[in-house]
């Protein structure tokens, strides 16, 4: 759900001038660790995989290769089971599926060919709703680089004295859409490898797809990895880019699995050097592998986010607003997210997705004293590094500019410094564009009286350190 990596905008500004937000108050320190004390890891709480005859019901089916043969004989075995296969990933051997047979599950887990099936949704398939209108009124306007603190943190401002980045660069910002109007993105926006990701987890194209709508969180990250510097508005980390908008948030805020696959699939296809995901994914905070359907849906996502890798995509992922250790997890309040939450045991076996699957690059959140934001997730061997996440001043549809918190923030600032890292070595693999940003990036202490971590230089809270965009151009 992409509202729990923002925290919820400080106001829509009107296009008068602005001051620079006032420092926010110090956070509270976070408790000590406690002594380590060998724990017996529970089973997770289960959750049942209910469908109701006749509803319309979302799944995916991972078949057991990728060859030819598996693939025909698995659409054959939805078919039997009483599905219809709505979008279909060859290259990794994945099935997104519908069906209004409460049946269906466990008739085609049983089916040859077939690795394994689950659920996407705890509540049925609604309609895929008819787009609203975005509002596109740019009113007076103003610069406001001058209210940016985060890009001297990184020190993009300097960066950008030597490049801004170049346009054979492009990042795919996997979110809520773009609005393709904003005087600070229109010129960096690439339409033709733009897509929708909402009907079904069907790839669509078309600017009513991938457009935002009814969210502004997509255009506001867009503008932090790469708004244009044309001296009226802001100016993101790497200018000179392109982007593409890859939509696969819903007009009721989810970002279900088969949004998921379709947006880094379709990034990859597309050719995107950087795919950014400031986002978890829905329903579940937390997908658990000793609960077969939540298993399910996350081996098609580690099969998607792989094969990306293997394209060539490096993936940026928001390290999430639960103010968590992720390697100490215990307890689940926030899971379903499209009905009502239940609390539930969780054990390691249970990830954050995407930001603990493999390969994938999770960003935390510091503030203006370069601290952990309180609600910034952590977790020593996962956060891999951190960029400032807290009041960030952004662009959202209408010509307009909002002021937001969260990893979802952060995020986009990693993603600007690799597209600039990117410019400067465009052989460079993912990979090896990864280990540079690590190398490059300014480590941080560990805060006093803090639940902080290290081993070596890398800590829990900040993993290498704060990404730094002036290294990565030199």
């Amino acid at each position: 759900m992409v509202r729990a990596l923002s925290i919820s905008a400080c106001s829509v500004l009107a296009l008068a001038p602005l001051a620079a937000p006032q420092s926010a108050a110090a956070a509270p320190a976070r408790p000590a660790s406690a002594p380590m004390v060998q724990r017996v890891e529970q089973p997770s709480t289960p959750v049942a995989e209910r469908a109701r005859h006749g509803r319309l019901a979302s799944y995916v089916v991972n078949l057991r290769d990728s060859s030819r043969s598996t693939r025909l004989a698995g659409h054959a075995a939805v078919r039997r089971s009483g599905g219809r296969v709505v979008a279909a990933w060859p290259e990794i051997g994945v099935l997104v599926v519908q069906s209004t047979d409460a049946r269906f599950l466990g008739r085609v887990r049983t089916q040859r060919g077939v690795e394994s099936a689950g659920a996407t949704r705890s509540v049925p398939v609604r309609p895929t709703p008819r787009s609203a209108r975005t509002v596109t009124s740019e009113g007076t306007r103003g610069g406001r680089e001058r209210a940016q603190w985060n890009l001297a943190m990184i020190r993009a401002d300097k960066a950008q004295r030597v490049t801004r980045g170049s346009k054979s660069v492009r990042v795919a910002v996997v979110d809520s859409g773009i609005d393709p109007t904003h005087p600070d993105l229109r010129g960096a926006l690439d339409p033709a490898t733009s897509i929708g990701c909402t009907n079904g987890g069907r790839p669509t194209k078309g600017v009513a797809a991938w457009r935002a709508t009814n969210n502004l969180h997509g255009t506001h990250v867009a503008g932090i990895v790469g708004a244009a510097r044309n001296g009226k508005g802001i100016v993101g980390v790497a200018p000179g880019v392109r982007m593409s908008s890859v939509k696969v948030v819903d007009e009721q805020g989810m970002i279900y699995p088969e949004y998921a696959l379709c947006g880094v699939m379709s990034a990859a296809r597309s050719g995107a050097k950087i795919a950014n995901h400031s986002y978890f994914v829905d329903p579940f905070v937390f997908w658990c592998d000793d609960q077969p359907g939540q298993r399910a849906v996350k081996t098609s996502l580690q099969r998607a986010f792989a094969w990306s890798a293997r394209r060539g995509v490096v993936n940026v992922a928001a390290a999430g607003n639960s103010g968590l250790d992720l390697t100490d997890k215990g307890v689940d309040s926030e899971s379903p997210t499209d009905a009502r939450a239940r609390t539930r045991r969780i054990n390691a076996g249970c990830t954050d997705l995407p930001t603990e699957l493999r390969g994938v690059l999770s960003v935390s959140a510091v503030d203006r004293t370069r601290e952990l934001a309180p609600y910034s997730n952590d977790g020593l061997g996962v956060v891999d590094v951190t960029a400032p996440g807290d009041e960030i001043l952004s662009t959202v549809p209408g010509g307009r500019y909002a002021v937001e918190s969260g990893t979802s923030m952060a995020a986009p600032h990693a993603t600007g410094v690799l597209a600039l890292l990117a410019s400067r070595h465009p052989k460079a693999t993912p990979a090896q564009l990864t280990s540079m940003l690590k190398r490059q990036a300014r480590p941080l202490p560990c805060p006093r009286d803090s639940g902080c971590r290290r081993k070596g230089s890398v800590t829990s809270y900040y993993g290498h350190g704060l990404v730094d965009a002036l290294a990565a151009v030199k």
